[in-house]
């Protein structure tokens, strides 16, 4: 009976009831569990399984329910539980039950979208839980492509063609990673322009055409055409970069119309304004080879005619009609120069059966028709005036240019003689050249990465002369930058860098060439993005022993920063300063000489002396000092124990000392006072 006994009380402490009204719920990312549970039952096990081939999870709860948080998005998961007793039973499983996760993030919409130039800004609506949102564009009616992965819910998105539609769309992600649908399109016209220059003028001046207009807003430059007609055909001139230009190379008789356009540091180009036209008005009316007629000049008639060139002929050709004629030995043509001398062959008179051309040295010719009293048939034309000028001249030197960085590149070239302006020429390939005229010897190029070669040609009113040899440049991505003295401080100097890129890299690391030995430099901060401020701190000049100038170069990488250049002068001198005797007074017959070395000295020399003059003690020492103590760079302490050279301890009264450095920058001292106490 007792066996029966403890064999049916074991079956029945085994007997755990499983778990009831199990029910699964999913909300957001958490699925929420409960069931029914009889007394006596310790905790409950509970076995998960996402989707239909996920491994089984086991959970343990103490209580009947539990809430399975952070869940797998677009899962249904699977539950199982069963309960223990607190020997250690188990019951048999119950479920399973299912809830499937669905979590939809709604998409951001955009709040503003708008071009500026060539920047686009866009802004949209985040939604709750949100954090990174992914930015895609679409060029016309081309493609969706990401242009970038954002943590902030605007961008200035940098484009590159104008009169484009830019389409954008984003969506957004949740901190369980699950994204939304990509919002409602934006699109973007980028449409950049810039205002024809306005109130275009051409005046003729003394071998010359002055152009003038007013600027327009935007403008990086202007371009400037030429042609003999109103009607054209146009050709590229020159480029200007005000509001006026001058051009030299002319001549009169002919009449030159001009028409200018301003084009944008983006390259946008306005309309042509124009075309004006100009005409020397002292040039000699020239007519088409027919005398002209005697009358009605009054007897004894006389009248001079002007004519201004080029200023870059050396001489002028008349050339008069073969029909010109006058009474000989009583009506002449004078042709001079201005200051009078006369053209050989002139003065003439007479009747000519052919044409009659004289040269007159110089830029400019009088023509002077001078008759008698006694008028007769008389009369000419001036056939032609034409410049002569020089041949053309030699081809100018190419000048190393001033840096390899990409962009607005400064080439420049040796002046020619005869030379009157000069054309630039460029080509990534030396087969397609670019060109550009330009009066002086120097031209901004603005050119992209790569391998590029130049040269340079003279010209003068006989045309362009040979080019020169072909220079090579390599551009890399770099910056520019200007170098500024922000502060100076005992030990040390802040300069601001001012950094803007040429096309350069995302981000840089900032360097520094040419310091001297123990000048340590840092830059705050030490990687700079795109372009802005950062700050280069120079410290440890005290370590410098030998002074002078010390140019030295900032780099972002390996790349020099343009413009970005200084010079550290580190003056002459051991300079000792700021000596001084502490404590002052002292009582227990101790103190200590404290003094500011600004050069690292190789030896010093400390002598202290009475006040009647008489030495009581001296010390030297050479480098490496272990007596003198550098208890910061450049600042020395000597501890003096009060006793004389004989070792005696010396009476209280006041003491001068005199304190010496010397090294490489050369000797320097200082003197100072102190008080002994004695109690």
């Amino acid at each position: 009976m007792i066996l029966l006994a403890l064999a049916f009380f074991a079956s029945a402490a085994s007997a755990v009831t499983p778990p009831s009204n199990f029910t699964a719920s999913a909300s957001g990312y958490n699925v929420n569990l409960q069931w029914s549970g009889a007394s006596g039952v310790y905790m409950w096990e509970l076995k998960r399984q996402a989707g239909a081939s996920g491994s089984p999870t086991t959970i343990a709860a103490y209580s009947n329910s539990y809430t399975d948080g952070d869940m797998a998005n677009l899962t249904t998961h699977s539950y199982w539980v069963r309960a223990r007793d607190i020997s250690n039973n188990w019951s048999s499983w119950s479920g399973p039950v299912q809830a499937t996760v669905a979590v939809a993030v709604s998409a951001p919409q955009f709040t503003h979208s708008s071009a500026a130039g060539f920047t686009v800004s866009l802004r949209w609506t985040a939604a709750s839980g949100c954090w990174r949102w992914e930015l895609q564009r679409r060029i016309g009616a081309g493609s969706f492509e990401t242009v970038a992965t954002l943590s902030e819910t605007s961008y200035a998105d940098p484009v590159g063609s104008n009169h484009t539609t830019y389409s954008y769309r984003v969506r957004q992600q949740d901190l369980h990673g699950t994204w939304s649908p990509y919002s409602a399109e934006a699109g973007v016209t980028v449409a950049v322009s810039v205002a024809a220059p306005a109130n275009l003028t051409a005046a003729w001046g003394q071998g010359r055409v002055n152009l003038a207009w007013t600027s327009s807003s935007g403008a990086s430059h202007y371009d400037i055409q030429r042609a003999n007609s109103a009607s054209g055909p146009f050709s590229s001139w020159d480029t200007a970069y005000s509001a006026s230009y001058q051009d030299t190379n002319v001549a009169s008789g002919p009449t030159y119309y001009y028409r200018v356009r301003a084009v944008s540091s983006y390259g946008v180009q306005s309309a042509y304004s124009g075309p004006v036209s100009a005409l020397d008005p002292n040039s000699v009316p020239l007519s088409n080879g027919l005398p002209e007629s005697p009358h009605p000049y009054t007897n004894g008639y006389s009248n001079t005619w002007t004519y201004y060139g080029s200023t870059s002929a050396i001489a002028l050709d008349v050339t008069f009609d073969a029909r010109t004629a006058t009474e000989a030995g009583y009506d002449f043509i004078h042709v001079t120069a201005l200051d009078g001398t006369e053209a050989p062959g002139s003065p003439f008179s007479g009747t000519q059966s052919v044409q009659k051309t004289l040269r007159v040295n110089g830029t400019a010719v009088k023509i002077r028709l001078q008759t008698d009293y006694s008028v007769t048939g008389w009369g000419f034309a001036v056939a032609r005036i034409a410049p002569v000028f020089p041949p053309p001249p030699s081809p100018p030197t190419p000048l190393k240019p001033s840096g390899t960085v990409a962009g607005p590149l400064l080439l420049s070239w040796s002046a020619v003689p005869q030379a009157t302006y000069y054309q630039l020429e460029w080509s990534s390939n030396s087969v397609t050249w670019n060109a550009a005229r330009m009066a002086g010897t120097a031209y901004a190029v603005d050119l992209p990465n790569g391998s590029w070669l130049w040269r340079v040609r003279g010209g003068n009113g006989s045309g362009l002369g040979l080019p020169s040899g072909a220079s090579p440049i390599t551009l890399v991505a770099g910056y520019s930058g200007t170098l500024a003295l922000a502060a100076v401080e005992r030990d040390g100097l802040r300069y601001s860098v001012n950094l803007q890129a040429y096309r350069g890299p995302p981000a840089i690391v900032l360097t520094v060439a040419g310091l001297p030995p123990g000048v340590r430099w840092s830059f705050s901060p030490s990687a700079l993005s795109g372009s802005g401020t950062t700050t280069l701190e120079l410290t440890g000049l005290r370590a410098v022993a030998v002074p002078g100038a010390y140019p030295f170069t900032v780099l972002a990488g390996t790349v020099p920063v343009e413009g970005a250049r200084g010079t550290l002068t580190v003056a002459g001198g051991m300079a000792v300063e700021d000596a001084h005797a502490f404590p002052n007074p002292s009582y227990d017959g101790r103190v200590t000489i404290r003094a500011s070395i600004a050069k690292a000295p190789t030896a010093l020399k400390l002598r202290v002396y009475d006040l009647t003059g008489a030495p009581v003690f001296e010390q030297r020492e050479d480098a490496p000092f272990s007596r003198f103590v550098e208890v910061s760079p450049g600042v020395f302490d000597y501890a003096w124990t009060g006793t004389n050279d004989s070792g005696r301890a010396v009476a209280g009264e006041k003491y001068l000392f005199w304190l010496q450095a010397q090294g490489g920058a050369g000797t320097s001292s200082a003197r100072g006072a102190f008080t002994m106490l004695r109690r």
